[in-house]
């Protein structure tokens, strides 16, 4: 969000147009943040000079055991034939294409038909991801509190969510391409809504991949955003080619090829996704043995097979749980 107010306020800048200075600052800034990532972050909290004992301790016992001589064996057939896996994958790619279509290449919207200048762009292309932030914390929390009221069962819920983020926005494009320069405050709010209903997304793909194979997520999540790098060149290309003149009628098609998008991407992942851990993803050999002791305190403490305990002598009672994952 603030990227966009900085990079319109440095076009401003009557010197060599004012646009270089995005790059020199931006370029400037993820050297900056290269430098402290090298001086603060480190492999493992073991090793971290200022860590303290309980906050090593707590990450330590809640942490899943790493087998670092067990290669770990990807089921590629399984996986790359999985409904479960296709439905999660497309449903990211899905928001990828909206994402690029609406949230990068916004300002070029706002200039061609609302007809910005590029330092009101850059603080109006900003207001977008505001709802994007409170729409993330609300249905967050919602979708959470669905499923821990079993009120309903997490594939469900990711459905649900992915369907209202999808659907549910699609009203609001539709109404957006009908407005012109004479209605840009309406415009904009419009778009802020649209992204705060999109968000319900999060809970539907986001975490999907967590949900159906958990031993895998980052393996998928990183294809996944491998395919959006590419959408990320293309989808630029066909709105330009798209919007020569950059017109309303232009922009129009650009909002209904979204709205198209969205509903396919809707019926997609309510026939493929699935909320469930899938069998291949499993690991048969990882049993997790977890002590969970009641001090007279009301103090949970805990004692696992990672090496990790805890001690207290006013325990009242011990009960002794084996979870299998």
């Amino acid at each position: 969000m603030a990227n966009y107010i900085l990079a319109g306020l440095l076009c401003a800048i009557p010197i060599l147009g004012g646009w270089p200075f995005i790059f020199f600052v931006f370029g400037g800034l993820n050297v900056l943040v290269l430098i402290f990532w090298a001086l603060l972050v480190y492999d493992t909290p073991n090793i971290h000079p200022r860590i303290t004992a309980s906050e090593r301790d707590y990450i330590n016992l809640h942490k899943a055991p790493v087998v670092l001589d067990k290669a770990l064996r990807i089921p590629w057939v399984q996986l790359m034939t999985s409904k479960a896996v296709w439905g999660c994958v497309l449903g990211f790619l899905t928001y990828g294409i909206l994402f690029i279509t609406l949230a990068i290449c916004l300002p070029l919207y706002f200039e061609q038909v609302l007809e910005l200048d590029p330092t009101m762009n850059g603080l109006v292309s900003s207001l977008p991801f505001i709802g994007r932030i409170f729409g993330s914390i609300m249905f967050g929390y919602l979708a959470d509190w669905l499923y821990s009221k079993k009120l309903i069962s997490i594939t469900n819920v990711r459905k649900v969510f992915q369907v209202t983020g999808l659907v549910g926005a699609a009203p609001f494009l539709i109404w957006i391409s009908y407005l012109g320069k004479d209605d840009a405050v309406l415009a904009v709010v419009l778009l802020v809504v649209y992204w705060f209903i999109v968000t319900a997304m999060n809970s539907g793909f986001r975490v999907n991949f967590a949900d159906i194979a958990q031993r895998f997520a980052g393996l998928l999540n990183g294809i996944c955003m491998c395919l959006n790098g590419f959408i990320s060149i293309f989808v630029p290309i066909l709105i330009t080619a798209v919007t020569p003149n950059g017109t309303a009628e232009e922009w129009r098609l650009v909002f209904y090829g979204c709205v198209g998008v969205s509903v396919v991407g809707a019926v997609v992942f309510i026939l493929l996704a699935s909320g469930e851990e899938q069998g291949w993803a499993k690991d048969p050999a990882f049993t997790r043995n977890v002590e969970i002791k009641v001090t007279g305190n009301d103090n949970a403490v805990f004692e696992n097979d990672y090496g990790v305990s805890t001690k207290d002598e006013t325990t009242q009672h011990t009960s002794n749980k084996t979870i299998h994952t």
